[in-house]
């Protein structure tokens, strides 16, 4: 059942799969951006906003982002009557516009939980209500 929610999720929010392997209970999302859905922290470690799912490094010099996307990886382990839903995000590219030419960074950044929290609130509001 937690399998089906987590489809459905990923549709209601258009995250279209790349890789859908249903006998391994797993999805790889195509890449999706993330150029209004990022975040940066401030000198202490904190998220300068709070609401956004992916974090960013800021740049030495202040370089204005291009572009950002990346790939969702969601697992799904069940066992007896539980599940666990493992989310992972991947293959981040953060496209910068230095002055002389674009400064790409490429890695597995940092989520900050909210993409994650929003799919396990979804998740059981569902499950409480098919029971």
């Amino acid at each position: 059942l937690a399998w089906l929610q987590v489809q459905d999720f990923m549709t209601q929010e258009k995250i279209i799969p790349r890789f859908l392997k249903k006998k391994k209970y797993l999805i790889i999302t195509e890449p999706q951006s993330f150029k209004n859905d990022y975040t940066n922290e401030d000198a202490e470690g904190k998220l300068l906003d709070s609401t956004k799912y992916v974090v960013l490094p800021v740049l030495k010099y202040d370089a204005p982002l291009i572009s950002a996307t990346a790939h969702w990886i969601v697992k799904v382990h069940t066992h007896k009557k539980k599940a666990t839903v493992i989310v992972e995000l991947s293959k981040v590219v953060a496209l910068y516009d230095t002055k002389d030419d674009p400064t790409k960074l490429i890695g597995n950044k940092v989520s900050t939980g909210v993409f994650e929290k929003k799919m396990e609130t979804y998740i059981i509001s569902h499950l409480t209500d098919s029971q």
